[in-house]
């Protein structure tokens, strides 16, 4: 605390220091909030346009911690986009188990994976990978080989197993990715219900075209 003794003959006024927040630069939490904040900017702008300083005002940690850590910038960017790519996936395999018909069950997976199609998250990830194909090209196919996946899961019965051409499998991914999330992307406005609907009833229907029993 310091004394700001205000001028010749003013009274004495007493300053509080300002207050700092803690640097945090150890824990899960820390590395947490850093790919985070880097995941926001690089979706942003240009990986090129990233800086150190925007990035501290992001995350609130230290040039060393990111050094120690990642090593430089882009490397940070891979780590982030690999763990927004991680809770995008696990959104689309996280379909429930459910019981009733193929057409059913298949309907149901639709439905699910067209909700997390239709999401800003999916959609920031898919600008992201379509301004560098070529550097992103695992997380697409990630992408396209978890709507498959769902749509297998669909699929599963202990008692009557049934299966689905690799082209339909293709097909379900393409109607839900080309409908709620490159079209969305081009348009700039988000997917409407009936919009997301309409796309899992018809990709739905491309894998209904495709299954078969042995």
């Amino acid at each position: 605390m310091e004394l700001n003794h205000g001028g010749s003959g003013g009274p004495a006024v007493r300053l509080e220091p300002p207050v700092k927040r803690p640097i945090q630069t150890r824990g899960r939490e820390a590395r947490q909030r850093v790919e985070v904040g880097a995941y926001s900017l690089f979706a942003g702008k240009r990986p090129e346009g990233i800086t150190v300083r925007e990035l501290l005002g992001h995350a609130n940690t230290s040039p060393g911690f990111i050094k120690s850590h990642y090593d430089n910038i882009d490397r940070l960017v891979e780590v982030a986009v690999a763990g927004r790519s991680g809770k995008v996936i696990g959104q689309i395999l996280g379909l429930p188990p459910s019981r009733g018909t193929p057409r059913q069950r298949i309907a149901k997976a639709a439905r699910h994976a067209a909700a997390v199609v239709a999401t800003s998250d999916y959609r920031e990830l898919l600008m992201v990978c379509l301004r560098e194909p070529d550097r992103w090209k695992a997380v697409l196919d990630s992408l396209a080989s978890a709507l498959r996946t769902c749509a297998k899961a669909a699929l599963e019965d202990e008692h009557a197993p049934i299966f689905a051409h690799e082209a339909a499998l293709a097909a379900f991914s393409d109607e839900l990715h080309m409908r709620l999330a490159l079209r969305p992307l081009l348009t700039r406005q988000d997917p409407l219900p009936a919009e997301i609907a309409d796309a899992a009833g018809r990709a739905a229907a491309e894998l209904l075209k495709g299954i078969f029993q042995p």
